[in-house]
């Protein structure tokens, strides 16, 4: 394995393009992500939180941050996701990666989130490959080879 420093190979990467797009939340977001606030505020308006209402906390505020991406990743009977619609059509209309040589890196906290990003890019007959916490360390060398050698 090689190890290099990022101040080596910084000026042999392109540059970085990095736009921030505002997305609403759908309604049936909105109305979860409330739900979860209005469990935070109640914890946060006690005087005192046991180690329960700590963990309670962290579950509440980690549920609010994931509604954000999809419902999905709280009820999976639902899959309310304009942020996800709006990546789709960045990829496909505005990039157009299936006809050009362009690569994207997509960064996501949730594994569920790689999953439902892995069925749209199958969906347009895409390519990728996929970097997570759940893949085994020794795979993890080819999957960047792969990443930077493929040209699809």
């Amino acid at each position: 394995m090689i190890r290099r420093e990022k101040s080596d190979v910084l000026s042999q990467l392109p540059m970085i393009q990095q736009q921030d797009v505002p997305v609403e939340l759908s309604p049936l977001q909105k109305e979860l992500h409330a739900g979860f606030m209005k469990g935070i505020a109640k914890l946060i308006s006690k005087r005192f939180l046991t180690p329960y209402d700590l963990q309670r906390l962290n579950l509440l505020l980690a549920s609010a941050r994931m509604v954000c991406d999809s419902s999905y990743l709280i009820d999976d009977k639902t899959h309310d996701s304009p942020k996800l619609i709006e990546l789709e059509d960045i990829l496909f209309e505005k990039l157009d990666i299936t006809h050009n040589s362009r690569k994207v890196i997509i960064f996501s906290e949730w594994i569920k989130v790689h999953k439902i990003i892995g069925q749209m890019l199958r969906k347009h007959k895409t390519g990728f490959a996929e970097l997570n916490g759940k893949v085994p360390v020794k795979f993890r060398g080819d999957l960047i080879k792969h990443f930077e050698n493929d040209p699809n």
